[in-house]
């Protein structure tokens, strides 16, 4: 992890302090500048060898731009891995949406759902499956009950995880009002991997600035990944009940095929009568009234298989408690304790995580 300057903590402090002058606004125009800054703390105990850290997770700055007859434009970027997140534009009209650059694949909730709004730190151990940001070109459609999303993708715009793919996603929300909804999904997705080459790992729910605990190494011979999804969503006032599995199949050549799986049930209950909200097929900002303070506590179980076959990439179950406190609509602190239960090439892996953040965005 790079040392930030000492001038960049601040910044999203400085910038939020400007409040509403960031947006310009004209009735045909909107411009606006967000940001999200997260400081992570970890301390964690395995092998009879105790370790903290503290760093950076993120620190984005954002440019959103809303022009008119539906098109709309978004630039982010993440200062720490000095990279571009978002990088798209789209066209949106009586319930079809065309969008090309980089985005969030229509695949697994979780990854759908900004990090401002998840119930824990970390995304569940099925992340390690997830197609997160690609270059490509993707068509929606959606009703008040049903959402239709189809994608194209080749790499990103850091030159990483090339290879050619289709993913396509449908939900449907028999209900979705404030408060009260029903979400249910399901995804496909096909890939052929450049170099036929393809690796999956995960850091068991730590934070980003902690290391890597599951990994398969790298998977030669990779010809075709096959990604499965389904995902459900309840919404009941201060009760929010999440659970997600996700499947990747690889066909090899000069090796044996191999299946990988994981999955992941959460609950959440906001102590004071506030609810998650809903909008687009992912979760969005709570309403937690125009105080903005509110109180969340989360509990999670999540299960992750790397093995099968000559793959050794290990296999674990975590439970995990979460609580997130918001201060106001900007600020927004979090803890949370994973217990992990599991191996990799017979050797345990069994840490116990306490980590916390410090998010500030606007």
């Amino acid at each position: 992890m790079r040392s930030a300057p000492w001038l960049l903590p601040a910044l999203p402090v400085l910038l939020m302090s400007c409040g509403d002058s960031l947006a310009a606004q004209s009735p045909d125009w909107q411009l606006a500048i967000g940001g999200n800054f997260h400081y992570d703390w970890l301390r964690t105990d395995e092998n009879d060898t105790l370790y903290q850290i503290g760093g950076v997770r993120r620190s984005r700055l954002s440019l959103a731009l809303k022009a008119p007859a539906g098109f709309d434009a978004k630039l982010e970027y993440d200062v720490f891995p000095n990279t571009w997140t978002d990088a798209f534009a789209r066209w949106r009209g009586q319930g079809h949406s065309v969008r090309i650059g980089q985005f969030k694949q229509p695949m697994y909730l979780e990854e759908l759902t900004s990090d401002r709004y998840t119930m824990f730190m970390e995304q569940g151990m099925p992340g390690s499956f997830a197609l997160a940001r690609r270059l490509g070109a993707e068509y929606s459609y959606a009703t008040p009950q049903w959402r239709f999303g189809a994608s194209s993708y080749d790499g990103n715009l850091r030159g990483q995880l090339q290879g050619t793919g289709v993913v396509t996603r449908v939900v449907y929300t028999p209900w979705a009002d404030p408060g009260q909804v029903l979400h249910l999904g399901l995804s496909l997705g096909r890939e052929r991997p450049d170099g036929d080459n393809a690796r999956f790992s995960s850091r068991v729910e730590a934070s980003g600035i902690g290391r890597t605990r599951l990994d398969t190494g790298t998977l030669d011979g990779v010809e075709r990944i096959r990604r499965n999804g389904v995902e459900a969503l309840w919404i009941h006032g201060p009760w929010t009940l999440q659970g997600e599995y996700l499947r990747s199949d690889l066909s090899r050549d000069g090796a044996a095929d191999s299946a990988l799986d994981g999955w992941y049930v959460e609950a959440g209950w906001f102590a004071n009568g506030d609810h998650t909200s809903y909008k687009d097929g992912a979760i969005d900002a709570p309403d937690i009234g125009e105080d903005g303070r509110a109180l969340e506590l989360a509990v999670r179980v999540s299960e992750l298989d790397l093995d099968d076959g000559t793959v050794r990439g290990g296999d674990s179950r975590n439970f995990s408690l979460g609580a997130n406190w918001y201060l106001s609509k900007h600020v927004r602190l979090t803890a949370n304790y994973v217990h992990v239960d599991g191996e990799r090439r017979d050797v345990p892996v069994a840490p116990d995580i306490l980590e916390a953040r410090v998010m500030l965005t606007f």
